[in-house]
């Protein structure tokens, strides 16, 4: 679950750099649910290894380094999923719009022309 963040610096070199932290920390980065409830480590847990489907189905997971049997992540981690997750989807309508009535009137006239040179 390695990878490089927007400015080239891997996960890795963060965490030796003295940028990682726990699960635990991370998840008090989050605000509480819709309970008021804290989000628990074990959800940051999920998003690494399930991830987020978001609206377009793309999963999109948190990246995290398992060092001495913890997950350890850091804060340019957390910021790239939150992003990943809010990109913007172009939503396409479900169904094209219905044709116009000045629409269909111009197609049904070149219709009854079409059928006229064809002699019927």
């Amino acid at each position: 679950m390695q990878g490089s963040n927007a400015t080239g610096v891997t996960l890795s070199a963060e965490i030796t750099a003295g940028r990682g932290i726990g699960l635990v920390e991370a998840a008090r980065r989050f605000p509480v649910n819709s309970k008021g409830r804290p989000t628990h480590p074990s959800t940051l847990t999920r998003w690494i290894h399930q991830g987020v489907r978001r609206s377009d189905g793309v999963s999109i997971r948190l990246k995290a380094l398992r060092v001495g049997g913890k997950y350890i992540t850091s804060l340019t981690a957390i910021e790239a999923f939150l992003e990943a997750l809010a990109e913007p989807v172009e939503e396409t309508p479900a169904h094209p719009a219905p044709p116009s009535a000045a629409a269909l009137a111009r197609q049904a006239a070149a219709d009854i022309e079409a059928l006229r040179k064809l002699g019927v």
